[in-house]
């Protein structure tokens, strides 16, 4: 059976999707799969405006995907990168990595919050991180 996925114009009418989300279509996803995953499928289908009958929709995003069907447990499918070596981060290097996001246009001052990334650290933890990488590629 195929499983229906919205496309990304019907997505990006949704209210949960945000102006800044339209710079990559993994952000529209992104956004849609953070929020309907909670409100399930019965929802998601009334803010499509989407046939009540529709037993299924996949939601593709950056962070991975989404399967909503009637009758089950939504099915969350994050994505899984590879961990590189975790080197420490030293003084500086976290310094150029604040300075760089604070300076991007992305950077949301109010949370203190890459808009880019969408992740619930704020900056002054994800840039001590070893592992954590810049969408942007700032670093």
């Amino acid at each position: 059976m195929m499983v229906p996925s919205p496309s990304l114009e019907a997505l990006a009418r949704l209210p949960c999707v945000h102006a800044d989300d339209w710079r990559d279509p993994r952000y529209v996803g992104d956004a849609v799969i953070r929020t309907y995953r909670h409100l399930g499928l019965t929802r998601l289908l009334a803010d499509l405006s989407w046939p009540a009958e529709t037993t299924a929709v996949h939601i593709s995003g950056g962070i991975g995907s989404l399967l909503l069907r009637v009758g089950a447990e939504p099915q969350w499918l994050p994505v899984i990168a590879p961990m590189p070596s975790a080197v420490p981060i030293t003084p500086e290097q976290a310094a150029r990595r604040i300075t760089a996001c604070r300076s991007c246009s992305s950077y949301r001052a109010d949370s203190d919050r890459c808009g880019m990334c969408g992740c619930a650290f704020v900056i002054a933890e994800r840039v001590i991180s070893p592992v954590a990488r810049c969408l942007g590629g700032r670093w």
